[in-house]
């Protein structure tokens, strides 16, 4: 979560699979807006938290699906960086 909030690039980066990033926040989590109005907030509580919304179930649905994919392959890569 620190990199992601490090800058728009390392947000933008991460999800690059999904859209290009139009705007972010961090007040409850680091909330991305893609350019397509689609919304992801990462959450770091106690376990890590992902909520994504779309115009539509089907696309929240695959936001979320993707979103979990990007969250994982970073964090691996994350601790594989980090030994």
């Amino acid at each position: 979560m620190v990199h992601l909030r490090a800058s728009n690039g390392n947000a933008a980066a991460l999800l690059a699979p999904i859209g290009q990033l139009a705007s972010s926040r961090d007040i409850e989590g680091l909330r991305v807006t893609t350019a397509e109005s689609s919304i992801c907030v990462f959450r770091q509580c106690p376990a890590n938290a992902l909520l994504c919304g779309g115009e539509t179930e089907a696309e929240a649905k695959s936001l979320l699906d993707q979103g979990l994919d990007l969250m994982q392959n970073y964090l691996a890569s994350a601790i594989l960086t980090s030994q």
